[in-house]
């Protein structure tokens, strides 16, 4: 983790997680139901607590919700 997670005051929570290969991830979900999020930073996809993967769109925005997804900046340095 590079970073404490944090909280702002709309219930979104966020982790940032990074690897020495310059793989980069946020963990985010928002406790209080599902709402679109727009990532400050370009990620290439998502992954949900089921492990299912989808590719994100460059600017696109994600919903998150109660359950956590994994914003991934590459799936090939995940591994």
């Amino acid at each position: 983790m590079s970073q404490p997670c944090s909280s702002t005051s709309d219930g979104t929570w966020t982790c940032f997680l990074t690897r020495s290969n310059g793989y980069r991830a946020l963990a985010i979900w928002n406790t209080q139901g599902p709402k679109a999020y727009i990532p400050t930073i370009t990620y290439a996809a998502y992954r949900d607590l089921a492990g299912n993967t989808t590719v994100i769109t460059k600017s696109a925005s994600v919903m998150i919700g109660i359950k956590p997804i994994l914003l991934e900046s590459s799936l090939e340095q995940s591994k």
